[in-house]
């Protein structure tokens, strides 16, 4: 380290949460006492004045069921203790005038939310941004064939969340399958006509991420007998250098009451010859499995 206070920085609060996982049983860690009862030592470093790190101010979004009246909401959140943040849905950045978050915000219907931690009238960080989307799945409950790998920290409803991910496939929003196919059941809340599925998946061949060899949607009034949805065409919804986010979508002709939506992805196989990582298994990523 060039300097003692860059040595400080990287070690603080490191060591404390070190002291915790090491002397901690596992039963009684817990994420947010650990948060709240680190505040307090923070004190302690300012009062002996050691450059520490302060952690991110990054504004986490993602949704949820409002237990109380069953539909989707927003929910903010960090890894700092009891923050302070501000939010917009009209596409502005916040201010220190703007509403603070102090519950779920209802979805009811597709919105842009821009969030900031302020401290006073302080701004910490830059403004963080998420477009959420709103349909038919986001109520419903997801199962997968094979659970996706759990080394992307992917939230268990990435695939129904209203959250679109990015050209990043380790972003969080991605739920990621290496060398394997992906089949997903859905199941509503109630059976009604489904007239529309799309799946997103996402192509980079630099990190072996290709579009699947097929996809098959197919819907259920009782999670038994399913009916085959005609086959999915192929959209283009986002591009960039090397990377485009691809929609595999299908519709019926007559919509069908279901209450159960199964979608089973083909793994390629392995990596074409004369392509980044030749020979080496094929990854799988999808975002959002879209019902209406």
């Amino acid at each position: 380290m060039p300097t003692p206070e860059k040595a400080e920085y990287m070690v603080l609060p490191r060591m404390c949460a070190l002291a915790e996982v090491v002397w901690s049983p596992a039963e009684l860690r817990s994420w947010p006492d650990f948060r709240r009862r680190l505040t307090v030592h923070e004190d302690r470093l300012e009062a002996v004045r050691v450059n520490y790190s302060r952690g991110s101010y990054r504004v986490a979004f993602g949704t949820a069921i409002d237990s109380a009246t069953g539909g989707p909401v927003v929910v903010l959140s960090s890894e700092q203790d009891r923050p302070r943040i501000l939010y917009t849905m009209d596409g502005s950045d916040p201010t220190r005038f703007s509403p603070a978050y102090e519950k779920p915000i209802p979805l009811t219907a597709p919105l842009t939310v821009r969030a900031a931690i302020f401290e006073g009238p302080t701004m910490k960080e830059e403004p963080y941004g998420q477009s959420v989307i709103l349909h038919r799945g986001m109520r419903g409950n997801i199962e997968y064939g094979t659970r996706p790998d759990g080394r992307y920290d992917t939230a268990p409803r990435a695939l129904i969340d209203g959250i679109t991910g990015s050209l990043e496939h380790d972003d969080g929003t991605w739920a990621v399958f290496p060398g394997s196919d992906m089949t997903a059941v859905l199941a509503l809340p109630q059976a009604r006509p489904v007239r529309s599925v799309v799946l997103t998946v996402l192509s980079r061949p630099w990190n072996r991420i290709h579009q699947p060899a097929g996809v098959v949607f197919e819907v259920s009034a009782d999670g038994n007998a399913y009916t085959r949805l005609d086959r999915p065409s192929v959209t283009v919804a986002q591009k960039g250098e090397g990377v485009s986010v691809l929609e595999f979508g299908t519709s019926s002709q007559l919509p069908l009451p279901a209450k159960f939506v199964r979608v089973t992805a083909k793994n390629p196989g392995p990596v074409p010859k004369g392509e980044p990582g030749e020979g080496m298994e094929t990854v799988l990523c999808f975002d959002e499995l879209i019902v209406e």
